[in-house]
């Protein structure tokens, strides 16, 4: 199953012009993150502009396959964005 990642707004707002597609084996279970660990498959997390350096951190760590290149690189350009802005989110939204 993915998340769907998404840039928003305060509102809830969609900011970007589409969602990236992430598959969970991208993020591999107990390895050492500062924030990756806290994402929730099964329901939505959040990470605000204050938690991007540590998000693009862990971020930067993963090595993801050709298949899902696209798709990381897009998030991470979400992160950038959500980082060099105030009141914009990078939400994962679980199953």
């Amino acid at each position: 199953m993915p998340w769907s990642v998404r840039l928003q707004d305060e509102r809830g707002k969609p900011v970007s012009p589409q969602d990236a597609v992430i598959e969970f084996a991208t993020i591999p279970e107990g390895a050492a993150f500062r924030l990756l660990g806290y994402v929730d498959p099964y329901g939505d997390t959040y990470f605000n502009h204050a938690q991007m350096k540590d998000f693009l951190a862990d971020w930067d760590k993963l090595r993801p396959t050709d298949e899902q290149q696209a798709q990381w690189e897009l998030v991470r350009d979400m992160a950038i964005r959500c980082r060099d802005h105030n009141h914009l989110y990078v939400r994962f939204m679980g199953d």
